[in-house]
């Protein structure tokens, strides 16, 4: 993403979509979305909205009312409840249970998504990296965890093991894919983490505390989502080659603008089949 600062204006016309968290505080989405959406020429910000969970129907039944608004971008501890507000559910939220977009649609309705998996699908992507017929890694078993899985099953990855601290979750989330009928195998656990050409942390303790030696090599391409694991990502700096850490911040925020309908050009990430590079 350019680093340049594009200067925002406020006019009649602004559109705003509320950036919805508690604390709010912790996330710089307003701030990115706001400066993307004006290089694309959108006169649209991005406005942070702390609101308490008690309080998040009362909300969200006053926005129902506002007609200068596109839709709401939703971070904890909001982005399940939000699901009971909305009109229609994509596939990619239905899965995970949550959402962090919600595009209010012309004639009024609101459509929620969940962009972790398809950012992170379009980061590998602009890296020259795709995920068709490859064996996937995921530390991490909560939404971002869910999505991904999600997204790079759709996306035709031959191999997705998954691996959490607490086993039950990692467990859940590969009966849950199971059941969706693709053609990726599904596993549970570390014991072959060395056989996978993409290895994805979701999670902030990463190799859940146990000693990370032998569990990557210079072969493999690591993914860092929004947590980071320093026990892991010291691993990846010593095993892993210096090109191959992917960072998504970037594509989560040109995800978040393509649902609304503000960027350029859109493409479904199951097209996505240039050559990987390893």
């Amino acid at each position: 993403m350019d680093t340049e600062t594009t200067l925002l204006s406020v006019s009649s016309e602004t559109l705003i979509v509320p950036v919805f968290g508690n604390p709010v505080s912790e996330t710089d989405y307003p701030v990115l979305l706001s400066d993307r959406a004006a290089q694309f020429g959108h006169n649209t910000l991005f406005i942070p909205v702390d609101v308490d969970p008690d309080g998040l129907r009362k909300v969200l039944e006053g926005f129902r009312h506002l007609r200068n608004w596109a839709g709401l971008v939703i971070t904890e501890p909001h982005d399940a409840a939000v699901l009971e507000y909305v009109d229609h559910i994509s596939e990619s939220a239905g899965f995970v249970g949550s959402a962090n977009i919600v595009r209010v649609e012309a004639d009024g309705a609101w459509v929620a998504d969940v962009t972790d998996g398809k950012a992170l699908v379009r980061e590998l992507w602009r890296s020259g990296v795709i995920v068709k017929e490859r064996a996937i890694h995921i530390f991490g078993c909560g939404r971002a965890g869910a999505a991904v899985a999600h997204a790079v099953a759709q996306a035709g990855a031959a191999e997705v093991s998954v691996s959490d601290c607490r086993v039950e979750k990692a467990e859940t989330l590969v009966s849950k894919l199971s059941n969706q009928r693709l053609p990726t195998t599904f596993r549970v656990g570390t014991d072959n983490i060395r056989a996978a050409d993409i290895v994805i942390n979701t999670s902030s303790t990463g190799t859940q505390g146990r000693d990370g030696v032998n569990l990557l090599s210079r072969h493999q391409v690591f993914v860092e989502m929004d947590g980071e694991s320093e026990p892991l990502k010291a691993e990846c700096s010593t095993k892993c080659a210096a090109n191959s850490t992917i960072r998504t911040i970037n594509s989560q925020v040109d995800a978040i603008l393509d649902f609304l309908g503000m960027l350029p050009i859109t493409y479904d990430v199951s097209l996505v089949t240039r050559q990987i590079w390893f």
